[in-house]
């Protein structure tokens, strides 16, 4: 298990867009919590790191290429939703699980797509 805080994925960048921050700067203040929350708990890991470290890439890289490299993952084209009001694909992970109502606006499916330079 390699884990650590998730500095790019939509929660961060959405948190960042709200709070008028960078997602960096949401990112460390979330990655200093969890170490605190951690660390009251006398729970600890080898390594807990951040996605952004080159460190964190590189793994990340190599695991991904052994489940590749024997046939565990592999590429194909997938539907998802866009919308055309936001102008970007929209997760269906939020709206799966419940944690999120889904927001009322056309959804189509977005393979081909091309997205706007604008």
């Amino acid at each position: 298990m390699f884990p650590g805080t998730d500095c790019h994925g939509t929660p961060i960048t959405e948190r960042a867009k709200q709070e008028g921050k960078s997602p960096a700067e949401i990112a460390e203040y979330y990655h200093k919590e969890f170490v605190e929350t951690f660390n009251k708990m006398n729970f600890s890991y080898d390594m807990y790191s951040e996605t952004e470290t080159e460190y964190h890439q590189e793994k990340v890289k190599e695991i991904f290429k052994k489940l590749y490299d024997n046939g565990y993952i592999y590429e194909k084209i997938e539907p998802q939703a866009y919308c055309p009001k936001c102008r970007r694909l929209q997760g269906t992970f939020r709206f799966r699980t419940g944690v999120q109502k889904k927001p009322e606006m056309p959804w189509m499916p977005s393979w081909p797509w091309q997205p706007s330079r604008n």
